[in-house]
């Protein structure tokens, strides 16, 4: 019979150990809230983890770099001492397409205003032209005229940039208007 007691008082020691640590993991949590319930049941697992989405994220990050540079998005040059990426207007433009075709499943519509855009782009800068007009077919533009598209979606800004990407500020105006018959 001693023996089973014995046994019975190790188990008995076992579940105050357990409830003791228990209430002092959920002590910590209810002290410091912040933290999730994982970090505070699992401290270690929660540690590892952090550095293994760390150590991922580095990696794709790394890859993404080497992509852009590939594609000649991105250029890496030494400025004092460190190397430095910067955009070409390669990637520029590819980041304006990007924001443009995002711009379009948003589409913040302007309340009773259009937007009206006119230019005249000379002959010699007929690719910039076509660009143009291809941007604002995808922005969801009415075309009115050859050079005179007009949109109720606010994509000023995206066409500000596209404009100065392009070196066609002198030729291109923006109007907002009111009451437009398309």
């Amino acid at each position: 019979m001693r023996k089973r007691k014995w046994i019975k008082n190790e188990k008995l020691l076992e579940l105050l150990e357990l409830a003791k640590y228990t209430a002092q993991r959920f002590l910590d949590m209810l002290i410091f809230p912040p933290r999730s319930f994982k970090e505070v049941v699992y401290p270690d697992y929660y540690e590892l983890s952090i550095a293994r989405e760390k150590k991922i994220w580095n990696k794709n990050f790394e890859k993404l770099i080497r992509y852009l540079k590939r594609r000649r998005y991105l250029v890496e040059q030494k400025v004092k001492d460190k190397q430095k990426c910067f955009m070409t207007t390669k990637g520029i433009s590819k980041f304006l397409e990007i924001q443009i075709k995002t711009k379009i499943k948003k589409k913040k519509e302007l309340k009773d205003e259009y937007l009206v855009l006119i230019f005249d782009i000379p002959e010699k800068n007929k690719k910039q032209r076509d660009i143009l007009r291809a941007r604002l077919k995808l922005l969801g533009f009415k075309k009115l005229q050859k050079s005179v598209w007009v949109s109720p979606i606010d994509c000023l800004k995206e066409i500000g940039l596209l404009v100065k990407l392009y070196r066609i500020e002198k030729y291109v105006r923006f109007i907002i208007a009111r009451n437009v018959k398309i």
